[in-house]
């Protein structure tokens, strides 16, 4: 954004993650939460379509995300 008055950049401030630290945004956990839970994917197969599309992310990252997740949800 533009500041209006000096015509400088000015940054907005950026959205808190769903995991503190984590790179994974809302879209992707939520995908991944509906893949595990309500599609019955298991994570390694995932994990291959996440490959295929180019997106490297390991089995491991999923599986803690969806620990904490759970562990946030209750």
């Amino acid at each position: 954004m533009i500041c209006r008055e000096c015509d400088t950049a000015v940054a907005g401030q950026m959205p808190t993650l769903p995991i503190e630290r984590g790179k994974p945004g809302p879209g992707l956990l939520a995908h991944i939460m509906v893949a595990k839970f309500d599609d019955h994917i298991p994570l390694y197969r995932l994990s291959e379509m996440y490959d295929r599309l180019g997106i490297d992310i390991s089995r491991s990252v999923m599986a803690d995300c969806v620990d904490l997740l759970r562990a946030e949800t209750g």
